[in-house]
């Protein structure tokens, strides 16, 4: 008898679980395009992402994937494949000499820099 009765409140907990699938699927807000501010390039793509992944042209990176700022930067959060002279400073203007760490060009397998 009481493991019928648990299994009858599992049961119907469940329903909790999909009343909030449910409502989330069809009338929940729709998240923005980086909301964790992640940096990696799966995050950099339109949602829902073109036929593979970054349609005719491949984006260009400029920092490491785990840089998040550029020295100096108003924001902390600076996507890689935002160059560091269009960043904008604390002061708000943008800044040639703004380079603090940032990369001209991502490694590439085999050079001496990998």
């Amino acid at each position: 008898m009481f493991v019928s009765v648990a299994a009858f409140g599992l049961g119907l907990a469940q329903l909790i679980f999909i009343y909030n699938f449910l409502r989330s699927l069809f009338r929940g807000p729709t998240a923005e395009r980086n909301p964790w501010d992640a940096n990696t390039l799966e995050w950099q793509t339109e949602s829902p992402p073109p036929h593979g992944n970054w349609g005719a042209t491949l984006p260009t990176v400029h920092r490491w994937p785990y840089d998040y700022s550029v020295p100096g930067a108003k924001d902390d959060f600076i996507p890689q494949t935002v160059p560091a002279t269009a960043v904008p400073v604390a002061g708000g203007a943008l800044d040639d000499s703004l380079q603090g760490g940032a990369v001209d060009e991502p490694p590439v397998a085999g050079s001496e820099n990998t």
